[in-house]
C-alpha cells in the first residue's frame, strides 16, 4: 500500500557521478550531457552504500501518522536524513504548525482518505530494516509486526532491469504532487 525511505539512505543521483564503470562506451552525463545514459550495478551501489533491506510491516494509521508527522519535524538538525521519499500515497501538512500537529491528511493513491486514529486498519508498508528497527526517530515502525524481504539494491536492479529504461515522468506527476505543504492555505477537505 505504501512505500517509505529515508532521504538519508540516498547518497547520489542515477547514474551515480561518484561511480566510475570500467567500460568506457557506457554513456554517462560526464561525456553525454543529455540522456539516455547507461546505469550499471556498481550505479546502485553508490546511491544506495548502506546494504538495507527491504521490510514489510503491518502499520496502522495512527502509526502513518506518527511517521509522517517524525518526516516533517522541524526540531532535527538541518542535515538529518529522515525526511521520507514516498510511494503509494500522498500527504498534506502545514509548516506553520506545531511539530506533532503537522499532517492534515493522507491518502492512498486509490484515493482512501485515512483517519488519523484508527489503529483497526492495516496497511503493508514498505521500507527499510533501518527505519523498520527505529532508526531516524521512526520508534512508531520498531512496534510493527513484519517481515524481511530482499537487499534494497537488489530491488532496484530487477526492476531496472524489468522496465528497461527509466525517466523521471514515469515517477512524478507534477499535477499530482505526493507532499503538499498547506501552509496558509489550509488542508484540502475530504
Amino acid at each position: 500500500d505504501l512505500v517509505v525511505l529515508n532521504s538519508g539512505g540516498y547518497r547520489d543521483s542515477i547514474p551515480a557521478g561518484t561511480y566510475s564503470p570500467q567500460d568506457p562506451t557506457l554513456r554517462r552525463p560526464n561525456k553525454n550531457p543529455q540522456p539516455p545514459w547507461d546505469v550499471v550495478r556498481g550505479d546502485i551501489d553508490a546511491i544506495l552504500p548502506f546494504l538495507n533491506f527491504v521490510v514489510e510491516l503491518q502499520v496502522d494509521s495512527e502509526q502513518i501518522f506518527a511517521m509522517l508527522e517524525n518526516s516533517v519535524n522541524t526540531k532535527r538538525p538541518e542535515d538529518s536524513g529522515a525526511f521520507l521519499q514516498i510511494s503509494g500515497f500522498r500527504f498534506w501538512y502545514d509548516s506553520s504548525k506545531p511539530d506533532g500537529s503537522k499532517v492534515c491528511k493522507v491518502e492512498l493513491d486509490d484515493q482512501t482518505v485515512l483517519s488519523r486514529t484508527d489503529t483497526r486498519t492495516l496497511y503493508k508498508l514498505a521500507t527499510i530494516d533501518f527505519l523498520a528497527q527505529g532508526g531516524d526517530g521512526y520508534e512508531m515502525l520498531s512496534r510493527s509486526q513484519g517481515f524481511t524481504r530482499e537487499q534494497l539494491a537488489d530491488v532496484v536492479v530487477k526492476d531496472l532491469q524489468r522496465r528497461g529504461t527509466i525517466d523521471p515522468d514515469d515517477f512524478y506527476t507534477p499535477l499530482r504532487p505526493r507532499i503538499i505543504d498547506v501552509a496558509g492555505v489550509g488542508c484540502p477537505r475530504d
